[in-house]
């Protein structure tokens, strides 16, 4: 069961973003589309659990299979330790879930493709 996530910056307050999560890829490609981002394809979502923990953002309750979506804002510890003070949050997360991609085989899609 293939997961697909984008990741939505709040263009006023570039700390604060939505991860949405689906299974269904055409919903999520017009998201990425509309946002002008490129889609995650996580295999399952114990791949997409792994992608959470490496971030300090994975929690049990957030990871109950009736969630799509994941919010965050504010502090966070595990996120600012190695933060550049003159990066936006959102940037460095989306950096963050980049190179995890890249070295977990996730798919990043270009949702022009979907």
């Amino acid at each position: 069961m293939a997961l697909y996530m984008v990741m939505v910056a709040d263009e006023d307050d570039m700390d604060r973003f939505i991860m949405p999560l689906s299974e269904d890829l055409t919903y999520i490609a017009k998201v990425a589309r509309e946002t002008g981002t490129y889609i995650f394809g996580f295999e399952d979502r114990a791949q997409h659990n792994a992608m959470l923990k490496t971030l300090d953002l994975y929690h049990e309750k957030m990871a109950d299979t009736d969630k799509g979506a994941f919010y965050f804002s504010g502090p966070n510890p595990g996120l600012e330790k190695d933060k550049p003070a003159s990066m936006s949050m959102a940037d460095y997360v989306y950096a963050r879930v980049s190179q995890f991609a890249q070295n977990h085989g996730v798919k990043v899609i270009n949702p022009a493709h979907v």
